[in-house]
Parts: C-alpha cells; structure tokens; sequence
C-alpha cells in the first residue's frame, strides 16, 4: 500500500493516536485520520453529498498508510497524503476539507479497475451530461457554480468526474467551490447564491451546497463536452469541434491511466460525442446561452449535430 508522505507510522504507539479519529468513506482505500480535529469530519460531511461515512477511534493499523491525515498547525491545519509530495500547511478549514476531498476523489477512480477520472465541470442535461473542459482559468468551476443556481439543474462535478468502464459518468457528491474573493465580473446572480447556499467557507474557499448537487453514486450517460476558450470583449459563441481536437482536450484532461490506452479511449468517446467550443468574455452571457443550448427543450437538430462538423455559432 501506498506510503503517506509527511505522516509517522510510529504515532501508533504514541499519545497522537489516542487523540486520533477515523474517518471511513464507503469504497475508499483506507481512512483519513484526523488528530485532534474532529471539526474536519463535519466539514467534509457539508461537503460532499451521500458519502455516509463512519467516524471511529483510530486503531493502530490505520496508521500504516492512511489515505490522508490531517491535524492542527500553527497556521490552522496541516494534510498529508499519498498524493503530495510534502504536507501542505498552514490551511484554513475549508481549504483543508477542499485538499481531502480532492484525495478521496483520486482515490476513488486510481483504485477502481478500467475506471478513468476527468479534469472537467459536469452537469445534466435532458439528453445526458455535458461536460465542460479548458485549461486552468478558463472558467469551469465558475460556471458550473452558476448553472448550479438554476432551479432544477443537477450538477454533477466542477473538478473531477469518474469515468466507467462502461463510459458513464459517476459523480462524487463534492459541492462546487468558488474561490474567494469573487472576481468583479461575477455578477449579481451568483453573488446571490454564494449568499444563500455559500454557508462552509474561509477566506480561500467556498463549498456551494446547492440542493441541485448529484449525490454520490448517481451516473448517468455523456452526450456532449463543451471546450471553454475566454476571450476579451467577445460576445458568446458555440462552434463545433473536430473529433481529433476534441480527443486531444480530453486526453490532456484525463488522469489515472497510460497514456497510450488513455489516447485510444479519449478517442472513441469524442467520436461519440457532441463537440463544442464556447468563446466567451463573461460569465453571465455564457451561462445564459448553456442554458438555451442544454436545458431547453431538446432542438430538433441535435442527432444531426452529432454527425456533422459543419461550423455554427450561437448569439445571444
């Protein structure tokens, strides 16, 4: 098993481990330890939806390779795990809980044979997931948190979506995260709902409990991926996408296989997909034009989109 950098084994036999809980997710590889932090235990549960995991006192065995530890530091809290190289520290609560969750997530798909994890945003729409792709700072996670204020819409990730076997998509439970403070194009809508479902954050960090949030375990199929190209003072578009372009985007944001078997797979999913690239400037444009495309009544047109790469652009 998997050694976690930055945590001593010989705790077991120490005062830390009689101040050390627990923490089982249902699936996951080993528990969490949380030492004298039981507080992270109840942040992780406004987190993450339909987990249900057991709290127990720490046996000595648990401290043989924990998925992830977390205990109090000078600066707030300190996490070790199998995916850090070294602790990171001096966390305040909710960027601790965002780190754990993000070990848990990749955890989730690296111990699950034939299961992929994808770096992308997700949510439903009536004909499956669109999945919402680009590189850092391309706006993923700002935008599924405002389609996450829609009434009725379920969100199934803003960061990673587990991939199965069978090609569907498995949600994770986690709330979208917003970093703070909000940038000054956010907008009145989504400054509402981080006031309204934004209640666990810090000055980092903000976990969205939006009551659209898909609980963990819930799959459904993929039927669309949206690429995310800002732009300045653009208004915005969708354009279809090339299946070799749209494999080459889910290759580079994929994780946890081979790259030569990742190639292969990448590629039979975009050839089965509906391929789009959204330029945008703003946030609330674009969100509104998602919501025209996916959420409306499905468009006449959508099974011949899927076999034609003619160009088309949509316009506010």
């Amino acid at each position: 098993m998997p050694e976690t950098p930055g945590w001593n084994c010989d705790a077991a036999a120490s005062e830390t481990a009689r101040e050390s809980l627990a923490l089982l997710f249902p699936g996951a590889s080993a528990p969490i330890l949380l030492t004298r932090a039981p507080e992270i235990a109840g942040g992780l549960a406004q987190a993450l939806k339909g987990w249900r995991p057991r709290l127990r006192p720490a046996r000595p065995e648990d401290f043989a390779a924990p998925l992830a530890a977390a205990r109090p530091d000078a600066g707030g809290y300190e996490i070790a795990s199998r995916a850090l190289e070294r602790p990171l520290t001096g966390l305040p609560l909710a960027s601790a809980v965002s780190a754990l969750v993000a070990d848990l997530a990749q955890d989730f798909y690296e111990s699950r044979p034939g299961f992929l994890g994808l770096h992308c945003g997700a949510f439903l729409a009536p004909q499956g997931l669109a999945l919402l792709l680009g590189p850092q700072k391309a706006g993923k996670s700002t935008l599924i948190a405002r389609l996450s204020a829609e009434p009725g819409l379920r969100i199934f990730c803003d960061d990673v979506l587990p991939l199965t076997p069978q090609g569907e998509g498995l949600a994770l439970g986690a709330a979208p995260r917003l970093r703070l403070p909000l940038p000054a194009g956010a907008g009145s809508a989504l400054r509402a709902h981080l006031a309204r479902h934004g209640g666990f954050r810090d000055d980092r960090y903000a976990h969205l409990t939006a009551p659209g949030l898909a609980p963990f375990g819930a799959r459904a199929p993929l039927a669309a991926l949206v690429v995310l190209e800002r732009r300045r003072g653009v208004r915005p578009t969708l354009s279809l996408m090339p299946s070799e372009e749209a494999a080459a985007h889910l290759q580079a944001q994929s994780m946890g296989f081979p790259q030569p078997e990742t190639a292969a797979r990448m590629a039979k999913l975009a050839g089965s997909l509906l391929r789009l690239r959204l330029t945008y400037a703003d946030l609330e444009p674009a969100a509104a034009l998602l919501r025209r495309r996916f959420l409306a009544a499905p468009p006449p047109l959508w099974g011949r989109l899927l076999k034609r790469l003619r160009p088309f652009a949509e316009k506010r």
